[in-house]
This record gives C-alpha cells, sequence and structure tokens, in this order.
C-alpha cells in the first residue's frame, strides 16, 4: 500500500561510530562532532518544503509520518508511524527523535532509548523518515479493496457524502483518515510487535489496528 504514497523527509546513516545526517535529497547536512545540528534540522525541514511545492506532500492539515529502518542493501523495515495535526507539529517531533537516534541529547526515557535501541541491530545502516500523502493512499486503499462494499462503516470514516462539504465535515474526514492510516500501517507491517510504534490514547489508530487484526 505505501508503494507510491511516501516521500522521504531526511534520514541517518550509521558508519561506526559516526552519524551522518542527510536531507530529502540525500545531500549531506551534518555529521557527528559537528556541532551544528540545529542549523541543519532547519535546513532540513526548508529543503523538504522547497522540493514539495506544487506537490501533494507537506501538507499543513495532518500529516502522517513513518520511520524505517534499512540494511546494507537499502531494504526497508518500518518500525513506527504517527500522526500530527500541522506539519511544524510533525517537524518539531521528527527533529527530538533525530536528537535521539545521533544520541545528542540526554534523554533517558523509555521512549528515547526505543529508539536508540533501533541502531542494535548489526543489519540496520541508516533510519529514514518518510511522509505518507493521505490523498494517495486513501484512493489506493478505495481501489485495491473491497471495504466500501465488506465494512460500510468503517469505509464511512474515509469516505464522506458529496453532499457534506462543510470545513467542519471536512476536518472531521481529514483527521479520521490520517488517523485510519495510522492505525492500518501499524497492523499491516506489525508495528505493535516488531515495531516501536503504540495506539494514541485518543482517536481511532488504535480502533483500526484492532479491526484489522481481527480480520487476520
Amino acid at each position: 500500500m505505501l508503494n507510491g504514497c511516501t516521500k522521504t523527509i531526511c534520514s541517518i546513516e550509521k558508519q561506526d561510530t559516526k552519524y551522518i545526517f542527510k536531507d530529502c535529497n540525500e545531500t549531506h547536512i551534518w555529521e557527528t562532532d559537528n556541532d551544528n545540528l540545529s542549523q541543519a534540522l532547519r535546513s532540513k525541514t526548508k529543503q523538504y518544503i522547497k522540493d514539495c511545492q506544487d506537490t501533494v506532500f507537506a501538507s499543513d492539515d495532518q500529516m502522517v509520518w513513518i520511520l524505517a529502518t534499512k540494511d546494507v542493501n537499502g531494504v526497508p523495515s518500518y518500525k513506527n508511524v504517527a500522526v500530527c495535526k500541522y506539519f511544524k507539529y510533525a517537524m518539531a517531533e521528527i527533529n527530538v527523535h533525530i536528537k535521539q537516534l545521533v544520541d545528542i541529547i540526554q534523554d533517558k526515557s523509555l521512549k528515547a532509548q526505543k529508539y536508540k535501541d533501533l541502531w542494535n541491530s548489526d543489519e540496520v545502516s541508516e533510519i529514514v523518515f518518510q511522509e505518507v500523502n493521505i490523498d494517495m493512499y486513501i484512493e489506493k486503499l478505495k481501489k485495491q479493496t473491497d471495504l466500501q462494499e465488506r465494512a460500510p462503516y468503517i469505509y464511512s470514516l474515509i469516505s464522506t457524502n458529496e453532499v457534506d462539504t462543510t470545513i467542519s465535515s471536512k476536518s472531521i474526514l481529514r483527521k479520521n483518515q490520517a488517523e485510519f492510516i495510522e492505525g492500518k500501517i501499524a497492523k499491516d507491517y506489525n508495528l505493535k510487535i516488531s515495531g516501536i510504534w503504540n495506539p494514541s490514547s485518543l482517536g481511532i489508530d488504535g480502533d483500526i489496528y484492532n479491526y484489522y487484526d481481527k480480520l487476520m
């Protein structure tokens, strides 16, 4: 489902004890012993926005991002997925995780340790953050599954009646779509078991995960 629906935001490559931080164009913008990580984080965001001009990515109305580890052959293994209400919130959240991954901030929380532990496998050489385009994913889901016939109520969470096009209804739909995608990706890639994903205390992501889990 993710093929053709994602765009790389940034990535971190590890070479022995050295970290290399790259933007969406795979340009090296920071590496270990360079003190100016904050500037690199800003540069990453600016470049991503620039690359996404006139595209369907970098939306400021609900943003879904995913994290994948890659082995030496570039094969991805998805580990986490999250939703943020605004683009700037997503970038701030990702920036914190980048600092955890390159061990810049002394964060001893369990969540921070889970991110650091992603490097523990000898096969992991790179960690990538990507945006999932909501519209592209939903359209692909509609075309490739029989969700509308099999589960019309679940389908109604991601598709609205053409007559109901108020600002409020669009806002509710967008939120549901983003959380639906989070829950489905989490189940598709078993992120609750083999990743570091946890359902939110509010929202439908956990319910969607459970819905697809019971179908298995």
